[in-house]
């Protein structure tokens, strides 16, 4: 049996974990006889590591694991005995033969965890060599060492990119933001909501955001800006610091849920157990991601317009994209030959996109040029306008 910590439960035991340096939502393992599988759990807490991004890869990485294991009981094998010839069936097992067969982008999740797993067992000596080998494949131009070799598992298979699933400004405030209405948590939901698509926040993100990281939007420094700055300090991608925008309005947005529905949940609660986490359930306790999709799917269901909280992250990137692209096009720098508009959709608008996604690569912030009339725009101009010189030599032909 897969287990969390699930510290905002139990508050009276935070100091004896503290004291055995265990931390929230650390995975651990369970036999159905009660005992604790010491070498599994040990992996298990090696993901706690400045390596691992975050808590979410630890439970994917454990969920995978422990189906894994618990297939290898099903058929008499010991983890330290699988080899080449028992992942295969696995992937088959999983891939094509169950009645629900997963995707290739979920089987590549369950790589990644079998070879982590794999690679921390020969590293501590637990077997001789990892049934999980490598092969090399060159990266393309468009990393930072051109024509450089990166790494790959074998068992991982090779996944097209898929198209970029957004909800337009005009679709989420026509249909879905209405959905969120009608309910105890009204406030709560459309604040969360408009914080996402208008910071291009992951989930994790926004949900790690404590009362106290909210800066004031009466203070001295904001008056006048229609954005402030806000400092992202968990729940980030790799564990990085990074400085977004935030529009004044959503943050009165947030304000209002805070003197309303957040005050409501801690009304009952003492001063001492009121939570510093700025998102919380009507009873109080700090919201859950799981939580938070349900409130989706329940605005989905409501508005018949199916979104997500990524398809937000993904509306704020192509609509900010647009409008610093449109900004480009206006700009009358761009007239001049020294500033080609491809040298500076690359160095402005894509680079500051990127920066405000917390992307470590550009490469994943290209894929919303496809999604853009403004970038075909700027493409015809500028592809139109170097060329005029082959224009003259056909007339003189």
């Amino acid at each position: 049996m897969l287990v969390f910590t699930d510290l905002s439960r139990t508050p009276e035991l935070a100091g004896a974990a503290e004291r055995l340096g265990i931390i929230d939502s650390q995975p651990f393992l369970i036999g159905e006889d009660g005992e604790f599988d010491r070498e599994v759990n040990a992996f298990l807490r090696s993901l706690i590591d400045p390596s691992s991004p975050g808590r979410n890869t630890w439970r994917t990485y454990a969920y995978h694991l422990v189906r894994f294991l618990g297939w290898l009981e099903q058929q008499q094998i010991a983890w330290r005995a699988v080899d080449r010839s028992v992942l295969r069936h696995y992937y088959t097992q999983r891939r094509f033969s169950q009645k629900r067969p997963v995707s290739a982008r979920t089987w590549n999740n369950i790589a990644a965890a079998l070879t982590r797993f794999y690679e921390w067992a020969t590293m501590t000596g637990k077997i001789a060599k990892s049934p999980v080998s490598y092969r090399d494949i060159r990266a393309g131009r468009m990393t930072a060492v051109p024509g450089a070799q990166r790494i790959r598992s074998v068992i991982m298979e090779s996944v097209p990119a898929s198209p970029v699933r957004y909800l337009p400004l005009r679709v989420y405030l026509a249909q879905f933001r209405p959905a969120f209405g009608g309910t105890r948590t009204a406030e709560r939901d459309r604040a969360f909501a408009d914080l996402l698509i208008s910071t291009g926040m992951r989930i994790n993100e926004a949900n790690s955001l404590l009362l106290g990281d909210l800066p004031d939007p009466d203070a001295v420094e904001c008056r006048g800006k229609k954005t402030v700055p806000l400092t992202l300090h968990r729940g980030t991608k790799g564990r990085k610091v990074r400085v977004i925008r935030i529009p004044v309005h959503v943050l009165r947005t947030v304000y209002r849920y805070i003197a309303e529905d957040r005050k409501n949940a801690v009304a009952m609660l003492t001063a001492r157990e009121r939570p510093a986490e700025l998102w919380l359930s009507e009873s109080g306790r700090p919201m859950k991601t799981a939580r938070w999709h349900a409130v989706f799917r329940r605005a989905s269901q409501l508005s018949g317009v199916s979104c997500t909280p990524h398809m937000l992250r993904h509306a704020f990137a192509i609509h900010q994209l647009t409008a610093m692209i449109q900004c480009l096009l206006t700009d009358p720098a761009l007239a001049t030959p020294s500033q080609p508009p491809y040298q500076v959709l690359l160095r402005d608008p894509l680079r500051q996109l990127q920066q405000l996604l917390g992307h470590a690569s550009m490469t994943t912030t290209f894929i919303y040029l496809d999604c853009l009339e403004e970038a075909d725009r700027l493409l015809d101009d500028s592809l139109g306008n170097w060329t005029v010189p082959l224009q003259s030599m056909v007339d003189e032909q």
